[in-house]
């Protein structure tokens, strides 16, 4: 008898285990895909209100159109004015804040840059995994936009 209830206990465990393993790594991707969108979102804020400057167009339109693509027209022409786009992650002595850059280049000569604070925890986990196997106080990444993913 003692050994049917050890055996109930380890199978309700061991589904507890798995059913509760299966929630955090549902809160998890929830969490990065919430990161990485709210990176995505000041990026492309960012590159709206620098284009708008170069085109005849609002940053409203420039940012759907970098987030939703829909207007071919405005998308051929985001794509010809901008050389290149990087994110630069940098971290001081600590974790706990690191310093991003975004660096936008563009054909005709000119660029532009920004900058904003991000805790470890507000970081795309690609970059978080990249600074820990590195160990590097600086990590760059093109940016790829979204756009041009959909459009090709």
């Amino acid at each position: 008898m003692k050994i049917i209830n050890l055996l109930g206990f380890g199978i309700v465990g061991t589904i507890v285990l798995v059913i509760g393993g299966l929630v955090i790594k549902e809160m998890i991707d929830k969490s990065e895909v919430k990161v990485k969108n709210d990176l995505d979102e000041w990026v492309d804020r960012l590159l709206a209100e620098s284009l708008s400057r170069k085109l005849d167009y609002s940053a409203s339109a420039i940012f759907q159109t970098l987030t939703r693509g829909e207007d071919a027209e405005l998308t051929r022409k985001i794509t010809q004015i901008i050389e290149s786009v990087e994110l630069v992650f940098q971290r001081g002595s600590s974790l706990s804040t690191i310093e991003v850059y975004l660096n936008a280049s563009f054909h005709d000569g000119t660029s532009f840059s920004a900058s904003t604070q991000r805790t470890w925890d507000d970081l795309p986990f690609a970059i978080r995994k990249e600074f820990l196997k590195r160990n590097d106080t600086s990590i760059t990444v093109p940016w790829n936009l979204p756009l041009v993913n959909t459009q090709s």
